[in-house]
């Protein structure tokens, strides 16, 4: 589609775009959806795109984050200053992230955002009980370090609720996306059923999303079968082993033992190692 001066991103919005004192940081590029799946034609969707990037990364996630961060409350917008609520400021710093409470304009909290936006996402790609103890944890130590008085740890686990029930309600923390996702690279991994029941409890996911999980894993009956022929190929175990020996009894037992601690059943073990 065409594009317009009205399409490109500047550091000042309000100012005509000039090479030295008001540079173009991107545009809004369009595109035109002819056919979707509920029958809609001729839609039009814009995404940022962001000048002097390469290889698949132009899109600028940064500057869509920071519309949801405004849509969503974290931070608000007063004429040219765009201000950090105090939950997020108190979170990232009790995460040693030191952030400002306010930024001014958009594009500061642009350029912060690239700095720290794949660090934060990532460190909160938790359970929502697991965020809450990691948050108790760093209160607990705070205030036997002498940073937090007894009144401020007194006052603390109602405020880790909110922040949580907030984050929840915000679709920051989709905790059964999050296990999806963890029990699909587990998997990738060659890990078997038990265990990755023990990660998840480890994890502190709901108990019922875990039994309603692991109960679609048992559906495959040949999955730890799969798993551990995968796990053994990772590691070179068994027939994956170019001296591997079902006669010798000494590598038997230690690779069996191995693989039992990984949580596979006795059977399934016994049956992959006596293949040649």
């Amino acid at each position: 589609m065409p594009r317009y001066k009205k399409d490109y991103i500047l550091e000042d919005d309000k100012k005509a775009p000039d090479r030295v004192s008001n540079k173009i940081l991107g545009q809004w590029s369009k595109v035109t959806v002819k056919k979707s799946p509920n029958e809609k034609t001729n839609v039009v969707i814009g995404y940022p795109i962001k000048r002097g990037r390469k290889n698949g990364t132009s899109i600028w996630k940064e500057l869509e984050i920071v519309d949801l961060l405004l849509q969503y409350e974290f931070v608000s917008k007063s004429g040219a200053w765009i201000k950090v609520s105090e939950e997020i400021v108190q979170q990232l710093k009790d995460n040693n992230i030191e952030i400002p409470d306010k930024f001014q304009g958009r594009n500061g909290l642009f350029n912060y955002l690239e700095e720290y936006s794949i660090y934060y996402l990532s460190r909160y790609s938790v359970s929502r009980k697991k965020f809450e103890y990691v948050l108790s944890r760093k209160v607990s130590k705070d205030f036997l370090s002498g940073k937090l008085c007894s009144k401020q740890k007194s006052e603390s686990e109602e405020i880790i609720k909110k922040i949580s029930s907030k984050f929840v309600s915000k679709n920051i923390i989709k905790e059964e996306l999050i296990i999806d996702n963890k029990i699909a690279y587990l998997l990738n991994k060659g890990t078997s059923i038990k265990k990755i029941e023990n990660i998840l409890v480890r994890d502190k996911f709901e108990k019922f999303l875990i039994n309603l999980k692991i109960n679609e894993l048992l559906i495959d009956v040949d999955l730890d079968s799969k798993s551990l022929d995968k796990f053994c190929k990772k590691k070179l175990l068994g027939k994956y082993n170019t001296r591997w020996d079902t006669k010798n009894e000494k590598n038997f037992t230690k690779t069996l033992s191995k693989l039992l601690r990984e949580g596979f059943k006795y059977e399934i073990c016994k049956n992959f190692l006596d293949q040649d």
